[in-house]
């Protein structure tokens, strides 16, 4: 994902020292420029990322490098439960309409964690040897 970050001010100048990333690992080093800028960042309002065409984060300059970057990094992660499958891939999946309960009940609200201790119940070998965690 791109993200674009800067300085905005209130004086009149919308924004300064626009850089533009292409990873997070890009994000962090721009950021952490941002900070060393300790002239322009007492001047500043606030630090701005933007992804995608939206505001990621907008906040004060006040905070500190480590608060701003905590911040930034959980508006940047994705949504959703982190994968906990061994080289799990997504996957679509059509199932009767009952089956679905039963899964959340046997995975503790999670669909496929059931999926996964129901094929590690099942007889047939190669199916339980494939079944990890």
């Amino acid at each position: 994902m791109e993200y674009a970050v800067y300085f905005e001010y209130t004086n009149g100048r919308t924004r300064s020292n626009v850089m533009r990333c292409q990873s997070k690992q890009e994000l962090k080093e721009a950021v952490q420029n941002l900070f060393q800028e300790t002239e322009l960042l007492t001047l500043a309002e606030r630090i701005v990322v933007k992804g995608r065409g939206k505001i990621i984060y907008s906040g004060g300059t006040h905070l500190t490098f480590r608060a701003v970057w905590h911040a930034i990094d959980n508006a940047t992660n994705p949504v959703g439960h982190p994968r906990k499958v061994r080289d799990g891939t997504p996957t679509t999946l059509y199932l009767p309409a009952e089956l679905k309960a039963v899964l959340r009940d046997k995975g503790n609200g999670s669909m496929s964690y059931g999926l996964i201790k129901a094929l590690q119940e099942c007889s047939d070998r190669k199916v339980k040897e494939a079944v990890t965690l």
